[in-house]
């Protein structure tokens, strides 16, 4: 997903930490947790598919909740095996 392609109310955040059950993002310089969509769990076929810690990544955030949704994960430029 490029910038012409996010959906409207989604943002950019990076990955800081990843937990178990959740995900430590910052978010305009705000550092919140973060659970990956449905969607992305479904098409996450490996753990290459999944956020990872330094990702770009798109996510929506409900301030009135708390609660953000990583919705995609952007291209990486680099990958260490």
């Amino acid at each position: 997903m490029n910038s012409n392609e996010m959906l409207k109310g989604h943002r950019y955040a990076r990955i800081l930490n990843e937990q178990r059950n959740y995900y430590l993002i910052d978010l305009e310089g705000e550092e919140l947790k973060a659970v990956m969509s449905g969607n992305l769990r479904h098409l996450a076929e490996s753990s290459m598919d999944r956020p990872a810690v330094g990702d770009s990544v798109v996510v929506s955030y409900n301030p009135h909740e708390g609660t953000a949704k990583i919705h995609a994960v952007e291209e990486r430029k680099s990958v260490l095996l």
